[in-house]
C-alpha cells in the first residue's frame, strides 16, 4: 500500500513512517517544509504548501478570501476552521480563534530558507515570515480578548512586512501579474492583512528579526 505520512519529520511521524516502511509499504513524506531525502526505502518527499492554495487574485489577502486547498495538509486546516464554526453554533457561547500562521521562524532563517528554495519557499510562500514570540504572543491574547469577537474567529497571524529588499509591488507584478494588487501593498508590507487581528485582539508584531 502506498501512504502518505503527513508531519513525517515529527516526533510521532518519524516512528509512523518507520512502522509504515517496515509493514512493507511505501510511504510519501509530507512536510511543511523542505526536506532533503533521507534513506528511507520506498520513500517519496514532497512540501507541503499553503500558500500556493490561493488563486492569487488579489493582494493583500485578508481573512475573508476564499481559500483553495491543494494539498492534504492544507485542507486539514480548512476541515479544521470548519469544525470550529460549528462547534460554536452547537455550543452558543463558545469562543474559538483560528489563527492562520505562516512561516514561523527568526527571519533571518527564513530569509536563507528563501534564498535556498526561491520558488516553493518564497514565491510559494508569498515571502511570509512571523516571530515565534509574536505567535506565542496572539495565542495568548487569542484567550484573553475572547470577549473581543463572537463565535468563530479568524486572524492572519504574519509579520506586518516580507523577507525581501525588493518591493511588494514589483514581486506581485513579476511572479502574480494576473492579481490585483489593492491598497495596502505599499513598500515592503506582506502580503496578508493583519488589520484584524491588531484591532480586535490588540496584537502587534514588534519583533525586527
Amino acid at each position: 500500500m502506498k501512504i502518505a505520512i503527513t508531519g513525517a519529520r515529527g516526533t510521532v511521524g518519524q516512528d509512523v513512517v518507520k512502522s509504515a516502511v517496515d509493514a512493507g509499504h511505501s510511504v510519501v513524506q509530507i512536510n511543511r517544509t523542505e526536506q532533503k531525502p533521507d534513506d528511507t526505502p520506498n520513500s517519496e518527499f514532497r512540501t507541503a504548501d499553503t500558500a500556493n492554495d490561493y488563486d492569487a487574485t488579489y493582494f493583500p489577502i485578508d481573512e475573508d478570501y476564499p481559500p483553495n486547498p491543494t494539498d492534504a495538509y492544507a485542507l486539514a486546516k480548512i476541515q479544521a476552521e470548519m469544525q470550529a464554526k460549528a462547534f460554536v453554533n452547537w455550543f452558543p457561547g463558545t469562543k474559538i480563534a483560528c489563527l492562520r500562521i505562516h512561516e514561523v521562524a527568526p527571519k533571518k532563517d527564513v530569509q536563507k530558507e528563501h534564498e535556498e528554495n526561491w520558488e516553493a519557499a518564497a514565491v510559494g510562500q508569498l515571502w511570509a515570515w512571523v516571530s515565534p514570540a509574536a505567535v506565542a504572543r496572539a495565542c495568548l491574547l487569542s484567550v484573553e480578548k475572547a470577549d473581543s469577537y463572537e463565535g468563530c474567529g479568524v486572524f492572519n497571524i504574519v509579520a506586518p512586512e516580507t523577507t525581501q529588499k525588493t518591493t511588494s509591488a514589483e514581486l506581485a507584478k513579476k511572479y502574480y501579474p494576473d492579481a490585483e494588487v489593492r491598497s495596502g501593498l505599499e513598500g515592503n508590507k506582506g502580503f496578508w492583512t493583519i488589520d484584524k487581528a491588531e484591532k480586535v485582539l490588540g496584537w502587534k508584531h514588534e519583533e525586527k528579526q
